[in-house]
């Protein structure tokens, strides 16, 4: 039988239920919405609400205070701790392995998949050159990568102890040197950072994807005299070698080849600035022949100097204590931890472990128990595989944790590949991804695992099939992204927060039902409050609240690394973090919407604010743009939007306008007038659909035909949005439009 034949007798019944609760629950809805919303010009009420607290305001141009219902009392700054069990007090990072090793020894801690072979295929692709059509063969790397190979917490906790007492045999001081991480998100990442944890060796972090200048300055700046990098990064290494005046051991992992062995070899015994490399298997085999007992820092002392992916300038490092850490590991414990079993939990590890969010979770994971499983971003579908299936098919992660972007992409796959399927199982699936995003937003407690099974197994099976938690953070997550997750894959939590935070200062949990575009309230470890932002006319005592986002708690970081005036000017002498985010509380449970950074607040020539990273999040819905960016100046009175174009949806969307698709190039069909007519009719239709203002809607779109990735630096390692360069490469095309 057919999925089409399974599907087809229950389509009509699917299809008539969402049409009579469509019309019943919109009803509602609005109602509802209406009686939620206060007046914006009566007097500031505020509520009452189980699960937040609210302490006055003390200053003129602030709103009241929130906390999490568990911070009633005092904000939160150690997990618990489960003694009975085997369990040890968190008061520093050196106890994480010191727990997992006494409270869950054989668990399966940490894996990764052993790459087997690398398949280079060639393939021609078409472009535009001085006006004519050129036609290039390009090679293609596709990976053969084995199963997961795993060491348990008892093993991770023994490894990393003997990485530590290696590091000290060569020479690194325990609680005065620092190591860099410079390498890609991997078990043996984290295995080198608790190594250092063990001896008190203060850790710096690098994007992998940061460049030689970026890698530089973070090494001289926090004057690091050894650094971690996979054998991959060895030539950038020998690039700053030179100039990184403090550095002398370099650990790398993996196999270097002989032409990389020549280099090295040239590099230990130049002059008088003399490196030397180490394969992280010898300082294994070293803190093996040499253990040592653990050194244990203080909570106040750097745990790490975390360095930011540099989106605005210069990477700026923002200093960590054990203290901060612990505390966020509490936070999300204490915020979502009982979303979590202690069974059988998989994470899958893909992000940068350089992001503060990443290795938050990674942390918190290791200490609760929850396995984690390692990937890439190159490894992580089937698309770049051969012989073998990508990361989350092979892991079958339970929690996943993704940037907007990574959400996006999800979505605008699954929903190219329903294109493609015979109308009625697009017609029963459609029907029940609306029935279903109904009933999560009215808290309708209705039966829908036949749909479920039937419909979305398929779809959930491209997740591995156990997907039970959808994490987002990073930058605003689109409403229609996140019901579409949450409907047909696993309920997608919306976070917020920065590295100057720990990665994470909220969450919105199931407890406060269904919302979109919300982030919740504070995390039990810190509070939040708003301050008047009087030139864009955001009022903190107004109704509903509106100002620029303030966060105070154990987990803010006290400030950043050899710079005191950026210090002084982002942190308060009373512990406020300064977030530079302009947010609205909303009054009836006290939970926050983002609505956009206080630099990406535009003023048009009409005086009109237009907010570039809410009106993204918003655009983010057109399945023919896979990435966005919203532009506008004091100059002119429009905006324009600038995208990459999703392929299949922009040749099924020029076909669809008399276009002969076969008869163009891709670059062609970017050009086309025609064709971006159409997506600008789309975004004025989401524009439409989301009640924005004229001022709020693209009257003109630029589609280039080559991805945004950290690698042509139009996007940060983090997968954020590099604003000023996607503006710079495009400069001519907006000029362009603007003086038409």
């Amino acid at each position: 039988m057919s999925a089409a034949d399974l599907v087809t007798p229950i389509v009509a019944g699917v299809v008539s239920t969402t049409v009579v609760a469509a019309t019943v629950y919109a009803t509602r809805a609005k109602a509802a919405a209406a009686a939620a919303e206060p007046a914006e010009d009566g007097p500031q009420v505020i509520y009452e609400h189980p699960l937040s607290h609210v302490i006055p305001a003390t200053q003129p141009g602030e709103s009241y205070t929130v906390r999490h219902w568990r911070a009633r009392e005092e904000m939160q700054a150690e997990p618990p701790c489960d003694e009975e069990n085997g369990g040890i007090r968190l008061r520093t990072l050196t106890d994480v392995m010191l727990h997992v090793r006494s409270h869950h020894p054989h668990k399966l801690a940490l894996g990764r998949r052993r790459l087997r072979h690398i398949h280079e295929e060639e393939k021609v692709v078409t472009k535009i050159v001085a006006g004519k059509e050129v036609s290039q063969t390009k090679k293609w790397l596709y990976y053969e990568m084995g199963p997961y190979e795993w060491m348990s917490a008892d093993e991770a906790a023994s490894t990393s102890a003997k990485i530590g007492a290696g590091l000290v045999e060569l020479g690194i001081k325990p609680k005065r040197d620092r190591l860099c991480l410079f390498a890609a998100t991997s078990r043996d990442w984290m295995l080198v950072a608790h190594a250092c944890f063990s001896q008190a060796i203060t850790i710096t972090t690098a994007y992998d994807t940061l460049g030689a200048s970026g890698l530089l300055h973070s090494l001289n700046e926090a004057e690091v005299p050894a650094v971690f990098c996979n054998n991959t990064h060895i030539p950038t290494i020998l690039k700053i070698a030179p100039q990184a005046k403090y550095l002398r051991l370099v650990i790398y992992d993996g196999e270097i080849t002989a032409a990389q062995a020549e280099q090295v070899i040239a590099a230990h015994t130049a002059g008088d600035h003399q490196l030397r490399f180490v394969s992280l298997d010898s300082v294994i085999a070293e803190g093996t022949l040499h253990p040592i007992p653990r050194t244990h820092p203080d909570p106040e002392d750097l745990a790490c100097i975390m360095y930011t992916s540099g989106s605005t300038g210069a990477p700026k490092g923002v200093e960590i204590t054990h203290k901060n850490v612990i505390a966020a590991m509490a936070g999300i414990h204490g915020s979502f931890g009982h979303l979590l079993n202690d069974t059988d939990e998989m994470y899958l590890a893909y992000l940068p472990c350089a992001h503060v969010l990443e290795f938050a979770i990674e942390t918190y994971a290791l200490w609760r128990g929850i396995s984690l499983g390692y990937g890439s971003p190159k490894t992580l579908t089937d698309a770049s595989m051969r012989n073998c299936v990508g990361d989350i098919k092979e892991l079958k992660p339970t929690i996943l944790a993704g940037v907007p972007a990574v959400w996006d992409s999800i979505k605008k796959g699954v929903e190219n590949k329903l294109r493609a399927m015979p109308r009625p199982i697009q017609a029963a699936f459609n029907a029940a991804v609306k029935l279903k995003q109904m009933s999560l937003i009215r808290g309708m407690n209705v039966n829908l695992e036949l749909m479920d099974s039937v419909l979305f197994g398929a779809i959930k099976a491209e997740t591995g099939g156990r997907l039970r938690t959808g994490v987002a953070g990073g930058a605003p997550l689109s409403a229609d992204t996140q019901l579409f997750i949450s409907a047909v894959i696993c309920p997608l939590l919306q976070g917020y927060g920065l590295t100057e935070s720990l990665g994470m200062s909220a969450v919105r949990v199931p407890e406060y039902g269904f919302a979109t575009r919300n982030i919740g309230v504070p995390m039990p470890d810190c509070e939040f409050k708003l301050v008047d932002v009087p030139e864009a006319g955001y009022v903190a005592t107004g109704n509903p609240p509106k100002g620029e986002l303030w966060i105070r708690g154990p987990a803010v970081s006290s400030g950043y690394f050899k710079q005191p005036e950026l210090t002084a000017e982002t942190f308060t002498e009373d512990g406020w973090l300064k977030t530079g985010d302009i947010a609205m509380i909303n009054p009836h449970d006290h939970t926050l919407t983002i609505i956009d950074r206080r630099k990406n607040l535009v003023k048009l020539s009409n005086g009109e604010y237009i907010a570039l990273e809410r009106l993204e999040s918003i655009y983010a819905a057109s399945h023919y743009l896979a990435k966005l960016c919203i532009y506008g100046d004091s100059e002119h009175s429009f905006a324009i939007a600038i995208g990459v174009p999703h392929p299949p949806a922009i040749k099924a969307l020029a076909a669809s306008q008399g276009i002969n698709v076969a008869g163009m190039s891709w670059e062609q069909l970017c050009q086309s007038d025609v064709v971006k007519a159409a997506v600008v009719k789309d975004l004025a239709a989401i524009a439409k659909a989301n009640a924005l203002a004229p001022a709020e809607i693209p009257r003109a779109v630029i589609l280039g035909d080559e991805e945004w990735t950290p690698q042509n630096q139009l996007l940060t390692a983090a997968m954020k949005l590099q604003r000023r360069n996607v503006v710079a490469k495009f400069k001519a095309e907006i000029d362009a439009i603007y003086a038409a």
